[in-house]
């Protein structure tokens, strides 16, 4: 396993020892701190299910691991996103076709964004350095074929990941005629600088015409795994049978684990946006529209349900829609970033509710059973608590209610997970998420 990995791992496990301290105190001058190492432990857990699973997260956190998903019960969270912004924090369209990546290219704890831009069949990319913060974006102006990227080579999507494992990120660029290219990046993490393209290497092989590319490590065994779409809306799937140092890609499989093929063009993303610590698939396709592929199998052997169009207040943008995610406010969850035909890009924010341990600290309670099929009882433990609201897990109030020691009926709700949401007397607020069988 790498290093890097089990360095992290060690930090999870302090930032939740120290977590749980702060929420076990309750003092109000403890709320800043609590809710700073939240959003670290969701950004950490994020990054480690690629290496770890649920159970080793589990162990790692200790009893803050509830708040966070990774309790026993598989829950699955929903996302909600705003309407989407055109060209935000200063990025700007382009040229015909805007093909985005969102990466921290320079190691300063920020995403930046590469966007590769067409007027015909050659592409440049041009390099966005976020001059601003992880939670405030702004991006320069645009440099183009950076860091000895070379342009006019035909190539489409970017996927960066740290092939080697040297602790800088290389470059697989998808080109128009099927082919995968590998960028070594012989720098360093902070300044990168690539060195000249080879064609397929470690057994890959060309797609069928515009191989579009995403790393991550779909078998959760350490290292990076290929998804590769192409222009007839096939996806294929380079699985790494080498290792995380040295990678060796198996022959490709067509539409593995489920998936299935779209309506011209898969440009795939794998991210976890069900927050369950497993890897789904979000793809775009020529007209627009977003598919939702959720892995409704583990982190280790994926299985991926039917494709919903559109989920979670994601709209359909205009023609031929390349996708990248990241935390572009670092609110520790995935926000959509989306490039057009005409150049324009769309930013689509993360609204999901934060079901913050800062707001848990202000107030204890109880629901039980929980899980149960009728009715939950809600009982405080430290504030008092004057109203109580059932909500979505994106947020939306289903009921709400004067609290004076009652039950809450679930029998006309839908099994499912929801959240409940009490307020007590001195305003502070608790979540705690429960589920309907």
């Amino acid at each position: 396993m790498n290093n890097n990995y089990q360095r992290l791992l060690r930090q999870l496990h302090q930032l939740s020892q120290r977590l749980a301290v702060l929420l076990k105190d309750q003092l109000e001058e403890n709320r800043a701190e609590a809710q700073h190492i939240s959003v670290k432990i969701k950004q950490l857990v994020t990054h480690l299910s690629r290496a770890f699973s649920r159970q080793q997260l589990r162990k790692a956190m200790g009893a803050v691991a509830i708040l966070f998903g990774l309790g026993a019960a598989q829950n699955v969270a929903a996302q909600s996103f705003a309407a989407p912004l055109t060209n935000p924090f200063g990025l700007s369209a382009a040229g015909y076709i805007s093909i985005p990546t969102l990466v921290d290219i320079d190691a300063d704890g920020d995403l930046d964004a590469f966007v590769g831009t067409s007027g015909g069949y050659g592409v440049d990319r041009l390099y966005f350095q976020n001059t601003g913060t992880a939670a405030n974006p702004q991006f320069a102006a645009p440099i183009t074929n950076p860091f000895g990227l070379p342009g006019a080579t035909y190539g489409y999507t970017m996927a960066f990941a740290d092939l080697d494992n040297d602790g800088d990120l290389d470059a697989i660029v998808g080109e128009y005629y099927g082919n995968l290219r590998y960028y070594q990046n012989t720098g360093t993490a902070s300044a990168p600088q690539f060195a000249t393209g080879v064609v397929n290497p470690f057994g890959l092989s060309a797609v069928d015409q515009i191989a579009l590319p995403t790393l991550a490590d779909l078998d959760n065994d350490g290292d990076y795994d290929l998804l590769v779409g192409e222009y007839y809306g096939a996806i294929k799937y380079f699985q790494n049978t080498g290792t995380a140092t040295l990678p060796q890609f198996a022959a490709a499989v067509t539409n593995p684990f489920g998936l299935s093929s779209l309506n011209q063009f898969h440009i795939p993303h794998l991210v976890d946006l069900d927050d369950d610590g497993d890897l789904d698939l979000l793809s775009s396709e020529y007209y627009g529209d977003l598919k939702y592929f959720q892995n409704t199998g583990s982190a280790t052997n994926p299985a991926f349900a039917a494709a919903l169009t559109n989920p979670f207040n994601l709209v359909s943008t205009s023609d031929v829609a390349f996708i990248t995610t990241g935390d572009l406010d670092n609110d520790g969850d995935v926000d959509v970033l989306i490039g057009e035909y005409y150049g324009v890009m769309n930013y689509f924010r993360n609204t999901t509710i934060n079901i913050g341990v800062g707001e848990l600290a202000g107030v204890e309670f109880k629901v039980y059973p929980n899980p149960t099929q009728v009715v939950f009882r809600v009982e405080a433990t430290t504030e008092a608590i004057v109203k109580i609201e059932v909500m979505t897990l994106t947020g939306k109030v289903l009921d709400g209610f004067e609290y004076y020691g009652q039950t809450i009926n679930f029998i006309d709700y839908p099994a499912g997970v929801y959240l409940i949401k009490v307020t007590a007397k001195n305003g502070s607020m608790g979540f705690q998420k429960v589920t309907k069988l």
